[in-house]
């Protein structure tokens, strides 16, 4: 028994002399912050149209209006508004299109893109390759839409749409950056 006292003293002494350990912990806060962009919108508002070009050409339309090529009378340029939060930056991505006649011939469409922040600017616009970005003014933006149809060189004669048939229009998208 006195084995058992002395064991017993001599086990709560080593323990006194054990430091206590206690858990520890730290803690910091993240501040949390958003900003909330105004609901970004395109809308068309004009169709491309070359008019009556001719078998063998070449024919381009400027998105600027200026350099047009080898296209009919009443050629236009097509264009869209852009409506967004006053100087947020955009990615603007578009698409050619495939264009066909009551045949099924087909014309590739190559397009071309400019932009500004102001709509009536589209002489002095900017060419802006697809995922680039543009930088919305306080009236959005305004993209003009032109392009090519490629050496027509052999090309069946015909009426040619987007709408028609296995045709594809061009798909213009943006998107917040």
């Amino acid at each position: 028994m006195k084995k058992l006292l002395l064991t017993a003293l001599a086990i709560l002494v080593v323990l006194a002399m054990v430091p206590v350990v206690q858990a520890q912990t730290a803690q910091d806060n993240a501040t949390v912050t958003a900003t909330i962009n105004t609901a970004l919108g395109i809308t068309k508002n004009t169709d491309v149209d070359f008019g009556g070009v001719q078998q063998g050409s070449t024919p381009v339309l400027d998105p600027q209006g200026t350099g047009h090529s080898q296209v009919g009378a009443g050629a236009v340029v097509g264009d869209f508004s852009v409506t967004g939060t006053n100087g947020a930056v955009v990615v603007v991505t578009y698409t050619g299109a495939t264009l066909e006649d009551a045949s099924a011939n087909t014309l590739t469409f190559t397009s071309d893109l400019s932009w500004d922040a102001s709509a009536g600017n589209q002489a002095s616009s900017t060419d802006i390759a697809s995922g680039n970005t543009i930088t919305l003014g306080a009236s959005g933006a305004t993209l003009w839409l032109g392009g090519s149809l490629g050496d027509l060189t052999g090309q069946a004669a015909g009426a040619y749409s987007t709408a028609t048939g296995g045709g594809s229009p061009v798909t213009v998208t943006v998107e917040y950056q």
